[in-house]
């Protein structure tokens, strides 16, 4: 197992001792095994409070991950982010934030929208997303 592995490993399985605050805004980088695959992804995991109950997180895959499949697990991937870092999953809006293939794309940002085991996306512009988090990208 690698350090890299081995330091994730270590931060999830310390979640019991994550208190979240408002000045708490977290940026780090995720190992995560989906039951749907044997294979484990990287992605990186922004968490922006906007109020005492109420968060942004936008995640985004690494390029370098076996398979791109964010958008075949949000509903785990939300689940065990939310119990990772104890949110409420009614109380966030997540974001799946895509880095673009070549320098003539944008990154593109998909607000997630969870109902009744079903997902609904809808794109987001950069700049509404930066005034709601009051932070650049």
């Amino acid at each position: 197992m690698t350090q890299e592995v081995s330091a994730k490993l270590r931060e999830t399985s310390t979640k019991d001792s994550y208190e979240p605050s408002m000045a708490d805004d977290k940026d780090t980088i995720l190992l995560w095994k989906s039951t749907k695959d044997s294979s484990v992804h990287k992605y990186r995991i922004r968490i922006y409070w906007i109020s005492w109950e109420k968060a942004v997180v936008i995640i985004t895959e690494i390029k370098d991950n076996p398979d791109q499949i964010i958008a075949k697990t949000t509903q785990e991937l939300v689940q065990f982010v939310c119990e990772l870092y104890k949110l409420i999953p009614e109380k966030i809006m997540w974001v799946e934030h895509s880095a673009p293939s070549n320098s003539n794309d944008k990154d593109t940002y998909i607000q997630v929208i969870l109902m009744n085991a079903e997902a609904s996306r809808y794109k987001l512009e950069p700049e509404k997303l930066e005034r709601l988090i009051d932070k650049m990208l």
